[in-house]
């Protein structure tokens, strides 16, 4: 309904062949080949270098449904995390909301699963409304704040015009948060119990502000790499090398899902500052 017809049936169909790669009866390592060259084939459609008759509306959105959960969906596979099957496969990756948000939260499988009424289905429900309330609620501030409070840096003249910068757009993220709220909120009238996607980040800013892409790094990535670096050296050295890591995984990835929301991988050095700063200060944190 919302993205019309053609663009829905492109967007089921190429979802439908990518659940399946995922699930032929080979090696999981050759699946995992096969996904990634379906992948590059999608990058080279995305960016017209393959011409094909698709529409160029549907790739904001099958980007957000694939990007970063058939990650997550091929790690809980391997490690057999969490049951399978077709439905759970079509329900985890054609999330409703995801047609309205290309920003989507970075869902785990596992979780996703072991949520699905875990509790009072009314308890569930009741959430759900409180959490669409609180995003809506985010999302009027940040209308407000970007409206009437927001300044250029060229403005920036008094010290209070650079707290005044540095607050408006740190408060910019109430869209993200906003938004994230409304779709977790959601979900739960679906009977999906998932936690907090943000929360009260103004204190432990790396755990709080992106709960569910914090936990998406630590578990497909830093753990992974920790503990594969503590059998060969110190766990200090295994601590850095994993955290620095993550860091740069994290602004390879933010490029990754630019390019399919916008259909560029912009590499600029605001960005790589921006993360190596977070990656330090989180690592002296640590």
């Amino acid at each position: 309904l919302v993205l019309g017809r053609t663009n829905a049936i492109q967007i089921v169909g190429l979802g439908a062949a990518m659940i399946g790669l995922a699930h032929l009866p080979v090696a999981f390592r050759l699946r995992v080949l096969l996904i990634l060259a379906a992948g590059a084939a999608l990058a080279a459609m995305r960016v017209n270098v393959l011409h094909v008759p698709l529409s160029g509306a549907i790739w904001p959105i099958f980007g957000a449904m694939f990007m970063f959960r058939m990650i997550v969906y091929m790690y809980d596979l391997s490690t057999r995390a969490a049951p399978v099957g077709p439905w759970r496969a079509f329900a985890y990756f054609f999330m409703l909301p995801n047609v309205c948000f290309p920003l989507f939260p970075v869902v785990d499988y596992k979780t996703f699963c072991r949520t699905y009424y875990d509790r009072e289905d009314v308890e569930i429900y009741q959430a759900g409304v409180e959490w669409m309330f609180r995003g809506v609620l985010q999302l009027l501030i940040y209308r407000f704040v970007y409206q009437h409070m927001v300044v250029g840096p060229d403005a920036v003249v008094t010290s209070l015009d650079a707290a005044r910068f540095m607050l408006t757009a740190y408060l910019m993220y109430l869209k993200i948060s906003g938004s994230f709220h409304v779709i977790a909120g959601m979900l739960h009238l679906f009977g999906f119990n998932l936690g907090l996607t943000n929360n009260r980040y103004f204190t432990d800013y790396w755990r709080r502000i992106n709960i569910y892409w914090k936990d998406f790094l630590q578990k497909v990535f830093f753990n992974p790499i920790f503990f594969r670096l503590n059998k060969k050296m110190n766990g200090t050295a295994a601590l850095v090398v994993a955290t620095l890591s993550a860091f740069i995984i994290t602004w390879a990835l933010h490029s990754y899902q630019w390019f399919w929301i916008r259909g560029k991988f912009p590499v600029t050095w605001q960005d790589i500052v921006f993360w190596s700063m977070m990656g330090v200060l989180v690592l002296g944190s640590m």
